[in-house]
């Protein structure tokens, strides 16, 4: 599951992940990620993420759910 850290040089907030490196390339497919659903930050998986920190979505919709940009 990918992480949310600090890096202490830029100060600037990364998205770390654990995958392995073969993983993590075919996750960029984007047949593979709409076959098996693995892709972390395609709208509709916000339940595989960490709790949402800031976004800009619509005023009728609610944290954490679709509809994010």
């Amino acid at each position: 599951m990918p992480e949310l850290r600090r890096d202490l040089i830029s100060h600037r907030w990364i998205i770390t992940g654990t995958q392995s490196e073969e993983e993590f390339l075919s996750s960029l497919n984007p047949k593979h990620s709409e076959m098996t659903n693995e892709c972390f930050f395609c709208e509709g998986n916000e339940t595989k993420t960490l709790p949402e920190i800031y976004s800009i979505r619509k005023f009728d919709t609610r944290p954490n759910t679709p509809g994010w940009q």
